[in-house]
C-alpha cells in the first residue's frame, strides 16, 4: 500500500515451474530472478507437487500447482490445469482423476483452475464447453511464454478465448511464463493489479471481477485502460504502435490503429458487437491485453 493508503499497482507471474518438477532453477533462484526483475509475486506451479502460499528470497509466493492430462497426442484431448490459491493440498490423482474431477477438488480446496495455454494443448471449445457445463474454469492464458519461445509456437490463444466468447464464456484473461528453462521464458509474462494490498483474497476477488490486465515482453510492456461509453470504449494506453480491438463481429470499421505513439484511441460499436476486447502493441513488439467486457 501506498503511504496515503491508496492503491498500488502489483506485477505478477502466476505460472512457473523450478527443479522440485521439470525447471532449470531451483524456487529459491527462480524467486531471485523474478524478484530482481520487479515482480511483486509469483505462484511456483511445479507438475502435480503442490506448494503451499509463502515467502522466497523476500518474494511473496501464492500458493500453486500445475496438473497434466492425456500425454502429449492432443488428439487425446491435453489438458493442462493450474491450481492456484488452494487453502489445502488438492490431492488431485494422477492416472485416476480426470480433468473435471481436477477442477471440482481444486474449487473444494479454496482454489481457481486455470485452463494453461490453451492453443499450445489444442483445446477444442466443444470439449471444453462440456466441462464448463458441469464445473467451470475460473481463468484461462491468453499468452504463454514457453510455448512460443520453446514448444511448437503456439504461444497465443486468442482465437480460443475469442471462440469460447462467442459461446458466452468470457474467462479472466493471464499471460503467463510457465518458466521452465530460464532463458526467453522468464520475466516476460505477468498480470497487472491496482490493490491497497497484496493478499491471496483481494487477487482472486480482482481476478474474479476482470479488475486486471496481462502483459508480455517484460518490465517496459505497455499499460493499458479500457473505459465502457454509451456508444463504444475508450482506451488508454502507454506510447504505441498498435491498438486492436476483438470482437463477436466477423467485420466492424475502426478496430484496428497503428501509428506512433498513439496513447488513446475510441471504439464505436459495430450493430453486431456483444463481447469485446483489446490488445496493444509498442515499438518493441511488448504487448498488452484487456479482459473481455460485455457492450453496455
Amino acid at each position: 500500500m501506498n503511504e496515503n493508503g491508496s492503491a498500488r499497482t502489483y506485477r505478477i507471474n502466476l505460472h512457473l515451474h523450478t527443479t522440485d518438477s521439470d525447471g532449470k532453477r531451483s524456487p529459491e533462484e527462480a524467486a531471485r530472478i523474478y524478484r530482481d526483475a520487479g515482480y511483486d509475486a509469483i505462484a511456483v506451479t511445479d507438475h502435480w507437487i503442490h506448494g503451499a502460499e509463502r515467502e522466497i528470497c523476500g518474494l511473496k509466493v501464492f500458493a500453486g500447482c500445475e496438473y497434466n492430462f492425456n500425454g502429449n497426442d492432443t488428439s487425446d484431448g491435453v489438458y493442462h490445469i493450474l491450481a492456484l490459491f488452494c487453502e489445502r493440498d488438492p490431492e488431485v490423482v494422477r492416472r485416476v482423476d480426470d480433468p473435471l474431477l481436477c477442477v471440482q477438488k481444486i474449487h473444494a480446496a479454496g482454489g481457481i483452475a486455470v485452463l494453461a495455454h490453451p492453443a499450445w494443448s489444442l483445446n477444442q471449445p466443444d470439449l471444453v464447453e462440456a466441462i464448463e457445463r458441469v464445473e467451470g474454469f475460473d481463468a484461462t492464458e491468453i499468452f504463454n511464454t514457453v510455448s512460443g519461445e520453446k514448444n511448437s509456437t503456439r504461444p497465443y490463444s486468442g482465437a480460443f478465448v475469442d471462440m469460447m466468447a462467442s459461446r458466452g464464456i468470457t474467462y479472466p484473461l493471464f499471460s503467463a511464463d510457465d518458466v521452465h528453462y530460464y532463458e526467453e521464458d522468464a520475466t516476460s509474462g505477468a498480470i497487472v493489479v491496482n490493490l491497497p494490498e497484496l493478499t491471496r483474497e483481494a487477487l482472486i476477488d480482482a481476478i474474479r471481477r476482470k479488475d486486471f490486465y496481462a502483459t508480455s515482453g517484460g518490465a517496459g510492456a505497455p499499460t493499458l485502460s479500457v473505459v465502457q461509453t454509451e456508444t463504444g470504449i475508450h482506451v488508454e494506453c502507454s506510447p504505441a504502435s498498435k491498438v486492436e480491438i476483438f470482437s463477436n463481429s466477423a467485420w466492424a470499421a475502426g478496430r484496428h490503429t497503428t501509428g506512433e505513439g498513439i496513447t488513446s484511441v475510441d471504439y464505436t460499436y459495430c450493430p453486431a458487437d456483444t463481447v469485446l476486447r483489446v490488445e496493444v502493441t509498442d515499438a518493441e513488439g511488448r504487448m498488452a491485453y484487456s479482459n473481455f467486457l460485455y457492450r453496455n
